[in-house]
């Protein structure tokens, strides 16, 4: 049996198969885009949060910085009012307690302002590899 001439075949009594299927790609492509628009925005927020809480926890931390360096000049005038005998050592006492939580809130925050920074760089996508994570990979 021998064929001479090109083969063509069309699809001329599909009956609105094709039209449907390519409706139903349609569909696909507008369903892909909202969810990957979606994808997009809830990375968007999470970049967003982690940034102002990464932000209130710097701006928390220059705070107490502060308080601790007032804490520091009451716990020396205490110190030198006690001396002078203006007040008794319980009124130093007071003082410097003060100056230990200011103290502990500060590392604290400083504590938290790292883990935030860790939070936000997680979300950015990381970025970094564990030294592990290095070795496990060589041959």
């Amino acid at each position: 049996q021998f064929v001479v001439g090109p083969s063509i075949t069309l699809p001329i009594f599909e009956g609105g198969r094709l039209k449907g299927t390519l409706h139903l790609r349609e569909a696909q492509q507008q369903e892909a885009a909202i969810v990957y628009k979606h994808t997009v925005l809830q990375a968007w927020r999470e970049v967003d949060d982690a940034l102002v809480v990464y932000d209130a926890e710097q701006r928390r931390r220059d705070r107490l910085k502060t308080v601790v360096s007032l804490n520091q000049r009451a716990l020396s005038i205490a110190w030198q009012r006690y001396k002078a005998g203006a007040v008794d050592f319980l009124d130093v006492l007071n003082v410097q307690k003060q100056l230990l939580d200011a103290q502990s809130n500060l590392e604290q925050s400083k504590a938290d302002a790292d883990a935030n920074l860790i939070t936000l760089c997680k979300v950015l996508g990381g970025g970094w590899e564990s030294t592990y994570a290095r070795q496990d990979s060589l041959p």
